[in-house]
Order: C-alpha cells, then sequence, then structure tokens
C-alpha cells in the first residue's frame, strides 16, 4: 500500500507566486495541496483545522516576519514542519529561520527539485538546507563549547548532516540502523538546548564542532 501524500499548507500573499508554487507541488504524486494561506493569521488557523505535514511558507507576509510567523503557525500546530521560502540574502533573516524553529528554507529562486526535496526531506523530520546558506547563518558569529559535550558518533552523525547527507545515508555510511542515526541527532539536540535537527547542526557549526567545508 502506498503511503500517504505528505500535505502541504501554502503561506504566500502573492497569488502569482502562490498559484506557481501549487503548480510545481501537485505535480508530485507523492505531494498535496491541502490549502492556500496569505497571511499569518490565516495560515494559523488553517493549520490548526488541517493539521499539515509541511507548512511552506514566504519570510515576508503582511502581518508577520520571518521568526513571529514561524512560531505563530508551530504555536497552532505543533506537529507540522516549516520549510520558508525566502528572497533575502541577510544572514539575519536565516539565523531567525532557524532559531524559530523552521526545519528548512529554500531560496525563492531555487529550482523546483530543490522545493520538493525540502518538503519531502522536512516531512520525514530532517533538516533540509544548503552549505551557502548555512555558511551565511554561522556567519554572524561563532558560539562557545557546548555545555555538555558530544559524544564522537554525534559529532559525525552532525557532520554528515552538514555535508547534506539524509538520514539514509548516514545509517548506510556509519552502519548505523536509522533509528539509532535519530538517536544521535536526538541526543545531540538536547546537549545543545535545541528543538531541531537544524538549529543543532548550526550551533555545532558556530561552536567549531563541524565543518561546513566552504568559506564563512
Amino acid at each position: 500500500m502506498a503511503e500517504p501524500a505528505v500535505s502541504v499548507l501554502l503561506v504566500e500573499d502573492h497569488k502569482m507566486v502562490a498559484a506557481g508554487l501549487a503548480a510545481l507541488i501537485t505535480d508530485e504524486e507523492d505531494i498535496s495541496v491541502i490549502g492556500h494561506a496569505e497571511t499569518v493569521a490565516r495560515a494559523s488557523s488553517m493549520a490548526a483545522a488541517l493539521r499539515p505535514d509541511v507548512v511552506l511558507m514566504d519570510y515576508r507576509l503582511p502581518d508577520a516576519r520571518g521568526g513571529a510567523g514561524i512560531r505563530a503557525v508551530l504555536a497552532a500546530c505543533p506537529t507540522t514542519r516549516v520549510v520558508t521560502v525566502t528572497a533575502s540574502r541577510e544572514d539575519e533573516a536565516l539565523s531567525q529561520v532557524v532559531e524559530a524553529g523552521a526545519m528548512g528554507f529554500v531560496r525563492k529562486d531555487a529550482d523546483a527539485e530543490e522545493l520538493v526535496s525540502a518538503i519531502r526531506s522536512v516531512a520525514h523530520g530532517e533538516a533540509h538546507f544548503s552549505r551557502s546558506a548555512m555558511a551565511a547563518i554561522v556567519r554572524e558569529r561563532r558560539d562557545g563549547p557546548s555545555h555538555q559535550q558530544l559524544s564522537g558518533r554525534e559529532v559525525e552523525v552532525l557532520q554528515a548532516m552538514a555535508d547534506g547527507r539524509s538520514v539514509a545515508q548516514i545509517a548506510a555510511a556509519l552502519h548505523l540502523s536509522q533509528h539509532t542515526v535519530r538517536n544521535h541527532i536526538r541526543s545531540a539536540m538536547g546537549k545543545l538546548g535545541v528543538h531541531t535537527s537544524l538549529e543543532a547542526v548550526v550551533r555545532a557549526v558556530r561552536a567549531g564542532l563541524v565543518d561546513l567545508g566552504v568559506e564563512s
């Protein structure tokens, strides 16, 4: 039996952009757009009622922007996962997205393949980001060492995530089960005091525990 399609709520105030995103997404058999909101207030209400797997959300909306909008949607539906779509190149904007709890972000100039990949990744609990965007986030500052030291295996897993590997790829490379890899991610999140795997990678990079392999 095929798995249910990933349900997506679009949050975008420009109707033509929303229509374009919907057209890209609905071409995929395993993804279904279940609603469209133009404001954070409406998105929060719809998220609470529809409980989408993923909220694909513009960074700038009429009644909120960035972190404030993401927090509002997650407060209304904590089980959903947010992917932010942004045209901003500002480091601060990307940091706000991560710190607010988004699981992924894509640029508005990204191609359809990246957009669909982001939706699928976060729907399965995996972070989605590019190395260049991650470098922009960590460029602002570097944190001190974590209060609780990460194990060698936890660092390995976070490094693999920073390299763009999925949980399945990490499990195969380290000869572990996917369940064990997810346990390492959850443990690292707890030690680093963060709520998402994306935040964990950011914190580990800022602390100098993980290397992005790009100039930051």
